[in-house]
């Protein structure tokens, strides 16, 4: 069971960051999140991952947090989850990483109209846009 409230954890936490990006990329709000995409798409690092407002990084969690209001989290459920989106979200950011996450997030940078999750929740939501990146 605890593999399967991870990825509920997962899956919950990816739904939320996908609405609350789209939310920071409204012309009201982008004043937030502005700051995450200073640096060109093909500049990008791992730690650029973590170049965001406070408001930004305070918001995100929430996601991580929604099973709990459920009753399916544990300590230590929510702790396999965390480290599991940190780092995924890391590699995200870093075009040595392509060959394990793929180069979606990256291609939202280019494209700042598309891919504003997981590949999947932009499949879902009709926002993926999959070109080669070069």
């Amino acid at each position: 069971m605890f593999f399967v409230f991870v990825l509920v954890q997962v899956a919950c936490y990816d739904i939320w960051t996908y609405f609350l990006h789209r939310l920071l990329h409204l012309p009201s709000f982008y004043f937030l999140h502005r700051i995450h995409h200073v640096v060109k798409h093909d500049e990008l690092e791992y730690t650029d991952a973590h170049r965001e407002h406070w408001v930004e990084s305070f918001a995100k969690p929430v996601g991580l947090l929604i099973p709990c209001f459920l009753g399916h989290a544990s300590a230590a459920s929510l702790g396999a989850t965390a480290a599991i989106i940190y780092v995924r979200g890391m590699m995200q950011h870093d075009r040595r990483f392509i060959w394990c996450v793929g180069n979606h997030h990256l291609l939202h940078h280019r494209y700042p109209k598309y891919n504003f999750g997981e590949e999947w929740v932009d499949f879902l939501f009709g926002s993926r846009y999959a070109p080669a990146l070069h």
